[in-house]
């Protein structure tokens, strides 16, 4: 049996501190499905309108959709060759979701609820392939095309050409083309090479991503590779350099015309956000410097966050930097409930960081969360949190996953779990509770969770834990938030940049429980300060920046 244990928040169960009684959760198997075969893709999709979501699989041969409440099979695509990158859309606009399908040969359009192929792509050979879409050209259109793109083999000419190949629906027998290109040269000159090579990675057409998105544009993604080195006579290389990096490039979909092109890096995610009463797209992107001698190693990783409009870039900011610290990934989600829109969380190393978004101010950062391997959704269960968690993967091997509070960042609950890994979260039966699905080769396992008791003293911490203060940067004031979860004696201060202390805000003792209170900074100067809650042995400071 499969467990996970609730403790009080902030603190991981891995860290030695002393404990109180809490509750225990049991994961608990709702259903399952056993494909044909081994499942190699799972998406979730309402197909039918009525808010009850489908499951649909991919296997080596087919494509099967489930009743995501009974777990029924409902419908199994004509044998495929390795069917894989599903993107759903009305193809035919009768109310209904249906989906377009990758295999090793086609692009195929499938009406799963007349049980019908509705269109298939001429032959693409897989080494022009890069990838596709459905998009809705105009802003108008009811109708979305395919897009699909390729590139010709490399042949060292310096500029190789990259072909959009549309396909207008409903009926998909309108062809039209056009192009751009992408940088693909070598060379090699007396001991010195030089390599670059660009290719198409991901195409999105903004009309689809979002149904208020009116823009006429699509958007390829590149993944842009460039090394250079010098090989010594006896064919030693002195020293070498790569860059990884990429491109995002623009197009008026109404005539085809390239807008603009900017070297932000490889995009990692992306979505849209609304901002000033402007929709955006925004773009997580990375790029890699790595340079080797026998004088030198050097490697250095950055993630950015990129903002677009219809026609511009509008912001690059550096997210992160590596020092020798793993990124486990992102999200983009409401992950607290107290304050309006979406908030941006990312995690490395063992420390979580959260911001308001798009805005992009500091809410908290969360140290010593040891062994997050990755994020890999929200998730959300009202019967036992009252904010949405966060799921990670863990790497210790005996804390398989974990749910970290949106709120204040700190673990709620540790999964011991050691078989199937936890894939994904959805609301299948819209109770309110997310289910957790797993998969293990052939099986998908849907599980829900259970109280089963208390458990000893020793599982809850007795240390408090600081949320956060709120907004940050600010202007003349800010609130901070702190509980206890037994009575003491609190001291909240807050210093200057030089370590100087401006005042104090609490001395006194309390009892257990929430507390905000407000710092009125009117006269004080712009700048960064600290500040620092004592209660019984335990310390934290934070930091924030007033802005006037």
């Amino acid at each position: 049996m499969r467990w996970l244990i609730l403790a009080m928040s902030g603190i991981l169960l891995m860290t030695a501190f002393s404990y109180a009684q809490v509750d225990t959760l049991q994961l608990v198997e709702i259903g399952s499905i056993e494909a044909p075969a081994e499942i190699n893709e799972l998406y979730i999709e309402d197909l039918d309108g009525d808010s009850l979501k489908e499951i649909i699989l991919t296997t080596a041969a087919n494509v099967h959709i489930y009743n995501g409440l009974t777990y029924e099979p409902i419908w199994t695509s004509p044998a495929l060759d390795h069917p894989r990158d599903l993107v759903f859309a009305d193809i035919d606009n009768d109310g209904l979701i249906d989906f377009s399908v990758k295999d090793d040969a086609h692009i195929y359009i499938f009406d799963p609820h007349d049980s019908g192929q509705f269109w298939s792509s001429p032959t693409i050979q897989l080494d022009v392939y890069r990838c596709y879409t459905l998009g809705y050209m105009e802003p108008e259109d009811e109708w979305p095309d395919v897009l699909i793109v390729t590139k010709q083999p490399f042949q060292g000419l310096g500029i190789d050409t990259v072909w959009i190949d549309g396909y207008s629906g409903p009926t998909f027998d309108d062809h039209y083309q056009f192009m751009t290109g992408v940088i693909d040269v070598y060379s090699f000159d007396d001991g010195y090479y030089w390599l670059s090579r660009e290719q198409p990675s991901k195409l999105i057409s903004a009309g689809s991503i979002k149904d208020n998105l009116a823009w006429n544009r699509s958007f390829i993604f590149t993944d842009w590779f460039r090394e250079e080195g010098y090989y010594e006579p006896d064919g030693y290389i002195e020293w070498m350099r790569q860059l990884y990096h990429g491109k995002v490039k623009c197009f008026d979909t109404t005539n085809n015309d390239e807008i603009g092109a900017w070297n932000v890096g490889g995009i990692i995610g992306y979505g849209t956000t609304e901002l000033d009463d402007r929709s955006l797209i925004y773009m997580i992107s990375q790029k890699r410097h790595f340079y080797d001698s026998q004088y030198l190693t050097f490697d250095e990783h950055v993630k950015y966050l990129n903002f677009f409009t219809a026609d511009s870039l509008i912001s690059t900011d550096t997210l992160w930097i590596d020092q020798n610290l793993d990124w486990q990934g992102f999200i983009v989600e409401d992950l607290n409930y107290e304050i309006p829109g979406d908030e941006f969380g990312y995690a490395s190393g063992d420390t979580l960081y959260l911001f308001t978004f798009p805005d992009m101010n500091l809410m908290y950062i969360r140290e010593s969360i040891a062994g997050i391997i990755e994020i890999i959704s929200v998730y959300r269960f009202s019967s036992y949190f009252n904010m949405p968690q966060i799921l990670c993967s863990m790497a210790d091997n005996d804390y398989r996953f974990a749910l970290i509070d949106g709120g204040n960042g700190n673990i709620t609950v540790i999964y011991t779990g050691r078989h199937q890994d936890i894939i994904t979260v959805s609301d299948l039966d819209i109770d309110g509770d997310d289910e957790l699905i797993s998969i293990d080769n052939s099986l998908l396992s849907i599980c829900g969770l259970g109280r089963t008791g208390i458990v000893d003293e020793s599982s809850r911490p007795v240390r408090p834990f600081l949320v956060y203060n709120y907004p940050n940067p600010f202007n003349s004031s800010t609130t901070i938030e702190y509980s206890l979860p037994e009575a003491g004696e609190v001291t909240v201060e807050v210093f200057d940049l030089l370590g100087r202390k401006v005042e104090t805000l609490v001395n006194e003792k309390q009892a257990a429980g929430a507390y905000k209170i407000n710092w009125n900074a009117d006269n004080q100067a712009s700048g960064i300060y600290f500040y620092r809650i004592e209660a019984g042995d335990y310390q934290d400071t934070r930091r924030m920046m007033l802005l006037k």
